[in-house]
């Protein structure tokens, strides 16, 4: 990958240093071309290291934004004070370190092949529950005391909480793909218009937690 820092020394209408990471070769590469990659800059103190100025920032570099970093790096006043360090010997020195990521594309991206784990799917405001799930299903106890709840084959998943929970965590250990909620918020009792409300994180633990503590009284 060719790079190139783009460096304002009296500023980009601004009283600060500005520097900028630019994609070098941008003219001459593919249409629709892409690069996402994390990257810092900095100007050496050349007299105490300690004092160097460092700022760190990622990019998903394209041809509409070529080029990203600091309009207002570091003060002009701080930059041409002698005393300072930044200017010795009428030079300054500057360093990049660039390192690109691997582009993931979402299309056909495989959740459970690269990570293990299989994703929630929202509802429209459901993020919070989903977080909250994810970490009960996390806790190794948790996940097995609900396998262990008692629920019959007569019971709907979308009618009874705890068959609704062990067959959403059933899901998350083994599908291959990202998993519906949808039966678990109709055995609370929601319609479209509460997974589209925000709820307390907190309470629907606590609503949830006294339900199914109930249920595992009956647990072998």
């Amino acid at each position: 990958y060719k790079w190139r820092v783009l460096i304002f020394p009296k500023g980009n209408n601004v009283e600060h240093l500005s520097m900028y990471l630019d994609v070098a070769d941008s003219a001459n590469l593919p249409y629709g071309w892409s690069r996402s990659a994390q990257f810092s800059l900095s100007v050496v103190n050349q007299i105490d290291q300690k004092y160097t100025t460092r700022k760190d920032t990622q990019h998903q570099f394209s041809a509409r934004e070529s080029d990203w970093g600091f309009t207002s790096f570091m003060p002009l006043s701080e930059l041409y004070d002698p005393s300072r360090g930044y200017l010795v010997n009428d030079t300054i020195v500057v360093e990049a370190e660039v390192a690109v990521r691997k582009m993931v594309d979402y299309w056909t991206y495989d959740s459970k092949k690269e990570t293990g784990y299989v994703g929630l799917k929202n509802q429209g405001a459901t993020c919070y529950m989903n977080s909250l799930l994810q970490t009960l299903y996390h806790i190794p106890y948790f996940r097995k005391a609900v396998y262990h709840m008692p629920t019959t084959e007569n019971d709907m998943p979308s009618g009874s909480i705890p068959l609704a929970l062990q067959s959403l965590f059933y899901k998350l250990q083994y599908s291959d793909n990202s998993v519906a909620t949808k039966e678990l918020t109709k055995s609370f009792g929601w319609d479209t218009y509460d997974s589209f409300m925000q709820h307390d994180v907190q309470e629907l633990n606590r609503v949830l937690c006294e339900k199914l503590e109930d249920k595992m009284k009956l647990s072998p």
